[in-house]
């Protein structure tokens, strides 16, 4: 259940981030980087229950890089 939970949040936030290019922004939105950490969160903590250890630490690495990028747009 938290890889579908993962999978939604994930799939929200590319649709709201395809919104705004279609609208003609470059830059990240918060909202796609926001939902897509916590879709990758969800995918690393369903991987890890089910024993997949390296794909868990790959997941917590993407949201480690999301993370990143979402701080990197504050600065701005």
């Amino acid at each position: 259940m938290s890889s579908a939970i993962g999978l939604i949040l994930i799939i929200t936030g590319w649709f709201i981030q395809a919104k705004e290019f279609y609208q003609g922004k470059k830059a990240f939105n918060q909202t796609f980087l926001a939902l897509y950490g916590l879709g990758v969160l969800f995918l690393a903590y369903d991987s890890y229950k089910m024993g997949l250890e390296t794909i868990a630490f790959l997941n917590f690495l993407c949201f480690i890089g999301a993370g990143a990028v979402f701080l990197m747009n504050f600065k701005k």
